[in-house]
């Protein structure tokens, strides 16, 4: 057990080693070539003067505080979200966990701060090999700074929202179950292939449902959460139904159900081979469940309506139920491109 958590330590920290090496790399290579290419302008213009000491010296202290300033957000934003886990997410399962923080939007800011933080102090040490950060050095980490305090408001909506389930479901899972039912439903792709998309989209399901308990659990934000879950619901089930006449019938998409003969209706020869090798193995078939996905949506409504009449009247659960349901579920392909369906 020791030599497995080591192991896994281990990895973890090679993880993070090779994720810097790779932004200081690039850190290396962007100062390189700001360097030789203001070298390379003063050289051919007239009108790009050098830069006295006081204004390297300058250069140098700003982008040393533009450094210090995003240090100190990066390690304020993940606090944060180390403090907000802590509080309010220990009893999470561990994959609901690693979606919300590593969820699109604030993996990318986090990596804008990463870089930003990583340029600045990179361009300060210049000096200590021999170069003097240029005007271009000194513009580029003035640039990503200010990236980087105009994502400070999206950042702080993120905050504020981490507690929202539901924007989890529609970032993400519901996308991801998209994405399953339209390779499912893509005739250039075998029918075997399908059943890497159906155990997908099952397992993405099985998250939509944990998040559907723990929502229907909490009885004093029922009526504020519920509503939006019961849409996402119904429009996944409308998105599916689109779909479903472009999936092959014998598709691996639908997971086999067995099932067991009458031996009156079997045949003859079932019937005999049965009772010769004395296994009733002849006798079951397995048949694919066309109506999985949809049983599936169509008992989480079911317990959305018993949930709604339970503690108050349906319309103040449901407030908005009359009204129509629009979700857009983009979905990636195998080769990366992105696509938008709109219900």
């Amino acid at each position: 057990m020791d030599f497995s958590k080591t192991t896994a330590n281990t990895r973890i920290l090679g993880t993070f080693a090779w994720i810097g090496a790779k932004s200081l790399i690039w850190v290396v290579l962007a100062l390189a070539s700001l360097i030789a290419f203001e070298d390379f302008a003063r050289n051919s213009q007239t009108w790009l003067s050098p830069l006295s000491s006081d204004e390297r010296d300058f250069n140098i202290e700003q982008l040393r505080l533009y450094a210090q300033i995003l240090t100190a957000i990066f390690s304020i934003y993940f606090a944060t979200i180390g403090i907000i886990l802590s509080a309010g997410y220990t009893k999470l399962r561990r994959d609901i966990i690693y979606m919300l923080t590593n969820e699109q939007v604030g993996s990318v800011y986090a990596r804008v701060l990463v870089l930003a933080a990583m340029f600045c102090l990179a361009a300060t040490t210049l000096p200590m090999f021999g170069f003097q950060p240029g005007l271009f050095v000194y513009i580029s980490g003035t640039v990503l700074t200010l990236l980087s305090a105009m994502a400070l408001f999206p950042l702080g909506q993120r905050l504020f929202n981490f507690f929202d389930l539901n924007l989890l479901v529609r970032s993400e899972i519901l996308p991801d179950i998209a994405r399953h039912i339209e390779g499912a439903a893509n005739p250039k792709k075998s029918r075997s292939l399908a059943n890497h998309h159906s155990k997908s989209a099952r397992t993405s399901l099985e998250q939509l449902s944990y998040i559907d308990d723990r929502v229907k659990a909490d009885r004093q934000s029922l009526q504020d959460n519920l509503p939006a879950l019961t849409s996402d619901y119904t429009s996944l089930l409308l998105h599916y139904l689109g779909q479903k006449h472009r999936i092959d019938g014998d598709s691996y998409w639908f997971p086999r159900k067995s099932h067991h003969k009458q031996w009156f209706f079997a045949g003859d020869s079932a019937t005999s081979m049965a009772l010769q090798t004395s296994s009733q193995q002849m006798l079951v078939e397995e048949k694919p469940n066309h109506e999985w996905l949809e049983n599936e949506i169509v008992e989480k409504l079911a317990d959305h309506v018993k949930a709604a009449f339970m503690p108050c009247d349906c319309l103040a659960v449901f407030p908005y139920a009359h009204l129509p349901t629009q979700i857009n579920f983009s979905s990636t392909s195998a080769c990366g491109s992105s696509r938008n369906s709109s219900l």
